[in-house]
This record gives C-alpha cells, sequence and structure tokens, in this order.
C-alpha cells in the first residue's frame, strides 16, 4: 500500500525467495532503493526524553512536510487533524500538571541544535515511520473530552488508528479489473 511511504518494512522472506504467506504478508514484497533510515541510539534516547507533548510537536510538523512532498497530503488530513487535537489536549494536560519552574527545565532538557538534528533525521524517514513514532508517543495522554470522544466513537487514541487505517484503504491500489 503506498509503497513506500505507507508501506511496512521489506519482508525479509520474500527477498530470500521464500515467504509462505504470499498476498497474505504483512510485509511489504515490493523493492526498495534505500535501505530504510533508523534512529540512532542518540536519537532514540533523545525522543524518549521528550514529553508527549514535546514529541507529537517535532514529530508532527515532520508528518505534514512528509505528506505534502509526497502527494498524500488529502489522504492524511484526518490524521494530521487527529493527532494535531491530541497535541492540544496533551499540552493542556501537562501545562496543568507542572508547575511554571518544571516548565522551563524541561524546555531546557534538549538544546535547540539537538532538537533541529533530530528533526533532520526524522525528514529523512517515510511517513509510515514517523506515523509509527507518533502514534506510539501519542498514547496515554489524558483528554479532558473523553465524553465527546466516546459519543464520536471511541478515544483519540482509537479514533487515531481507524484514521490511519481509512488513509491506508484510500491509497492503497484498486482491485485489478474492478
Amino acid at each position: 500500500m503506498a509503497h513506500p511511504e505507507l508501506c511496512r518494512r521489506p519482508c525479509i522472506y520474500f527477498a530470500a525467495g521464500s515467504c509462505a504467506n504470499g498476498s497474505a504478508c504483512g510485509y511489504c514484497h515490493l523493492s526498495h532503493e534505500h535501505r530504510p533510515s533508523h534512529l540512532d541510539r542518540r536519537h532514540r534516547d533523545m525522543l524518549s526524553n521528550l514529553s508527549e507533548t514535546e514529541c507529537l510537536a517535532l514529530l508532527l510538523p515532520v508528518l505534514r512536510c512528509r505528506a505534502e512532498s509526497t502527494g498524500l497530503a488529502a489522504e492524511a488530513v484526518e490524521v494530521l487533524a487527529l493527532l494535531e487535537d491530541k497535541t492540544v489536549a496533551c499540552a493542556a494536560t501537562s501545562a496543568a500538571s507542572r508547575a511554571p519552574a518544571s516548565r522551563a527545565a524541561t524546555a531546557a532538557k534538549l538544546p535547540q541544535h539537538q532538537l533541529s538534528k533530530l528533526s533532520a533525521v526524522l525528514r529523512k524517514m517515510n511517513f509510515s515511520t514517523v506515523l509509527g513514532m507518533a502514534l506510539r508517543g501519542a498514547t496515554g495522554c489524558e483528554n479532558k473530552h473523553e465524553e465527546d470522544l466516546a459519543a464520536m466513537g471511541g478515544s483519540l487514541d482509537q479514533l487515531l488508528l481507524g484514521a490511519v487505517d481509512r488513509m491506508r484503504v484510500r491509497v492503497a491500489p484498486q482491485a485489478v479489473g474492478a
């Protein structure tokens, strides 16, 4: 689906010529020109030291840029809007629970040049990889509008996962002969 931006990692069994799952395989069977970009340990540590709000605030612009540059902007509108809502909800929750002094300490935790380097590495990754990081970083944040979301069909995390599935369906190639 939407190779290479939304596909999963390459199937190691297909590459070796022995994938028994065929079209039911959850991994990508198309060739990938470049080895997928990954965060090194230093970048993973930096990302894990960020609060949920800071993580989402870092990843959301990267996702927007990646969606626009790869032609997925229209398909990603719902996902990006939900991630923006999650960022705002997390920011409101963390602002209410932290003292001003601890907020300043958190902001000073990572120098701007390190965040810039991390952002540059993230921009080299495909949309699906960065989205996965955002989804993992977006879990567990309390939302004060949980009742409204339940009426809409579930928690924000559930809505996000549903939006990602709908986005993948919209960009999936149409069935042959359909």
